[in-house]
């Protein structure tokens, strides 16, 4: 049975496991907000026209992202 809501830790590492959304809940949060910026900018003044939006300049948007490290995860794999 496959379990979902988590992950897997294994590879070259000393103790695999596994962790659900409620053992990443524990960990200590660490946020960040980054502005994403649309791969497609520009879009719009190619030539010849490419499908899609066509996006000029201005795809921008910013996000804050949390949870926990992924270094603070790797730890307790070895």
């Amino acid at each position: 049975m496959r379990r979902t809501g988590g992950f897997s830790v294994g590879g070259e590492v000393e103790k695999p496991l596994s962790l659900t959304l409620s053992d990443l809940a524990k960990l200590e949060v660490h946020s960040v907000v980054n502005p994403l910026e649309c791969a497609g900018n520009g879009r719009g003044f190619q030539r010849p026209q490419i499908p899609g939006v066509p996006w000029g300049k201005g795809a921008v948007g910013t996000a804050e992202f949390s949870g926990p490290r992924l270094h603070n995860v790797l730890e307790f794999a070895g």
